[in-house]
C-alpha cells in the first residue's frame, strides 16, 4: 500500500516531473539489484500522473528509449507492465506494439513471457435460404447484468440460487462454411507466479466482507507448480476469430473488437482454450482439457442446456499439461493480491479503485479495452472490474485448513468467477469476492483470461508447428 501512496502523492506534494525523470534515469543507469523492481514500478506510475506536454522536450527521446528498453528487456513483470502503460499514455503505442509482436520465450529468471499466435479464424456459415417464419428467438443472447441478489450472494445451494441460464439456441445442423478467412496474429503476455504457499480470503474486519461462513474464509493454499496468467482479458477480436457468433453479441452493446469480450459462458471459455491450443498445433496429450468426445458420457454427463449439450458438465482439467486453461480460483486470487492482504491488490482505499479498474462509478456504463488503466505491481491489468472472469472451479465453501492445489468440489451448480465488472460497485471488485454463476449463463459483464502451467522441459504452450 505504501507504493500506491507514493504513486499518487508525489504530484500533490510538489514532486516535480524532472525530479521523477532524474530518479528514473538513475535507476536505469544503476545495476538492477540496487533499485528493486517495486521502486521502478512506482516511479513509472508516478510519472503517469503527468501528461506528455509536461515532460521537457529535450528529455523526451532519452526517456522514450529508456522506457522501451525496460518494456523490452526488464525481467520484472511489474516494470514491464508499467513501462508499456506509460508508453501508451505518452503516444508511443507503436513502440509497445512492436515489442508485443516479438515472441519472448519463458525463462526461469524472467517473470513474464510473450507468445505471438497466428490463428485461422472460424468463418461464419453461409446464409441459409429459408421461407419466412415467425421469429422464435433461438439465438443465444447474453442476459443483462444485475448485482447478485441476497440469495445468490449468501446461498449457493441449488435451491437457493437466483441465477438462471440465459436463453439458449437449439442445436441445428451447421451450414457449409463460407470462404476461409485470412489468418490473424494475436499476442499473449503471461505473468509467471512461483510455486509456494499463499494466503487467500479476507480478514475479518475488511469492509464489505461477505461474512457467510465459507464465502471468504481466510486460509492458506499450497500451489505445487508455478502458474502463468495472461496479463489481460480476452477481447472480442479473439472471440470472433474463435466463433463468429460473438460479432452479433458485441453489437448488442455497441462494443468494439478491441474491447474485452463479454458473453462467453464457462463452456465456451474452455472451448476457446482448446481452440487456441489447436491453432498452435498442440497435441491432445498436451491439452489441459480433454476433447469432449474422448470423455465417457456416463462418467462425464453433458450440460443439459441445448446449445451446450456437447460439453461435459464436469469437464476435468489437468494442471500438469502445458495447454491453455482457465485459472483456478486460488490462482486468480493469488495473482490479484500479489502478496497484499488488503481489499484490493493496490491497497485499501476505495477512492483509488478507478485508477486500476473499471466499475460502476467510472466505466460510463460500458466495457473497455484491456490495459487502459494502470497495471498491478505484477503487471496484470483489469484485475478489479471491467469483466467478471470465469475460473475453472466449481464453487465451494472455503475452510480454514490448508489446501493443496485446490480446484473446487467435484460437482456443483455454479462455477466461480472473480473480479467484478463495469456494472458493479466497488465492494464486488475486492480480491476476495467470489461470484458463483451458472456455467451455461451468458451475460454482458463476464469474460475470461487464460492461464497455463509452465514446466522446466516444455515451459509454455508454444507451438509444435
Amino acid at each position: 500500500e505504501a507504493l500506491t501512496q507514493f504513486i499518487f502523492r508525489c504530484r500533490p506534494r510538489g514532486v516535480g516531473v524532472e525530479t521523477l525523470v532524474d530518479c528514473l534515469q538513475l535507476a536505469g543507469d544503476a545495476p538492477r539489484d540496487r533499485y528493486p523492481r517495486h521502486t521502478r514500478y512506482a516511479l513509472l506510475l508516478a510519472l503517469g500522473e503527468f501528461s506528455l506536454d509536461e515532460i521537457p522536450e529535450a528529455r523526451r527521446e532519452t526517456l522514450y528509449a529508456q522506457l522501451a528498453d525496460w518494456y523490452r528487456n526488464d525481467p520484472s513483470s511489474g516494470v514491464h507492465g508499467a513501462a508499456g502503460w506509460l508508453l501508451r499514455q505518452w503516444s508511443q503505442a507503436d513502440v509497445v506494439r512492436e515489442v508485443d509482436q516479438t515472441p519472448v520465450p519463458y525463462a526461469p529468471d524472467r517473470e513474464w513471457f510473450t507468445l505471438a499466435i497466428t490463428v485461422t479464424p472460424t468463418p461464419p456459415p453461409k446464409p441459409k435460404e429459408e421461407p419466412e417464419t415467425e421469429n422464435t428467438g433461438t439465438e443465444s443472447e447474453p442476459a443483462k447484468p444485475a448485482a447478485p441478489s441476497e440469495s445468490q450472494a449468501e446461498d449457493t445451494s441449488e435451491t437457493g440460487a437466483s441465477s438462471e441460464p440465459a436463453a439458449s439456441a437449439e442445436k441445428t445442423e451447421p451450414e457449409p462454411p463460407a470462404e476461409p478467412l485470412p489468418p490473424k496474429t494475436f499476442c499473449y503476455t503471461f505473468v509467471v507466479f512461483p510455486a509456494g504457499e499463499y494466503t487467500i480470503g479476507s480478514v475479518e474486519d475488511e469492509p464489505d466482507r461477505v461474512a457467510q461462513k465459507g464465502r471468504e474464509q481466510r486460509h492458506k493454499v499450497k500451489l505445487t507448480r508455478p502458474f502463468a496468467l495472461l496479463d489481460r482479458e480476452i477481447t472480442f477480436a479473439e472471440l470472433i476469430a474463435f466463433s463468429p457468433q460473438y460479432a452479433g453479441i458485441m453489437q448488442q452493446l455497441d462494443a468494439k473488437p478491441a474491447d474485452a469480450g463479454f458473453g462467453p459462458n464457462w463452456y465456451d471459455s474452455v472451448g476457446f482454450c482448446r481452440w487456441l491450443g489447436q491453432q498452435i498445433g498442440l497435441s491432445e496429450a498436451d491439452q489441459s482439457y480433454a476433447a469432449p468426445e474422448s470423455l465417457d458420457v456416463e462418467q462425464y454427463p453433458r450440460e443439459p442446456t441445448p446449445s451446450d449439450n456437447w460439453a461435459p458438465r464436469n469437464w476435468p482439467v489437468d494442471l500438469d499439461r502445458r495447454g491453455f486453461r482457465l485459472p483456478t480460483e486460488a490462482e486468480r486470487e493469488v495473482a490479484s493480491r500479489a502478496g497484499a492482504q488488503t481489499a484490493y491488490g493496490y491497497g485499501s482505499e476505495v477512492s483509488l479503485l478507478g485508477q486500476f479498474g473499471w466499475f460502476m462509478e467510472n466505466s460510463g456504463k460500458h466495457v473497455h479495452p484491456p490495459k487502459e488503466l494502470r497495471p498491478s505491481v505484477r503487471g496484470l491489468f483489469d484485475l478489479h472490474g471491467n469483466l467478471f472472469e470465469w475460473t475453472h472451479d466449481w464453487y465451494y465453501d472455503f475452510g480454514a485448513a490448508v489446501m493443496t492445489d485446490p480446484v473446487g468440489v467435484e460437482v456443483n451448480s455454479f462455477r466461480g468467477s472473480r473480479g467484478a465488472s463495469w456494472s458493479y460497485s466497488a465492494e464486488y471488485c475486492r480480491s476476495a469476492f467470489r461470484y458463483p454463476d451458472v456455467p451455461s449463463s451468458r451475460t454482458f459483464d463476464a469474460g475470461f483470461r487464460l492461464a497455463l502451467s509452465p514446466s522446466g522441459v516444455r515451459p509454455e504452450a508454444a507451438g509444435d508447428k
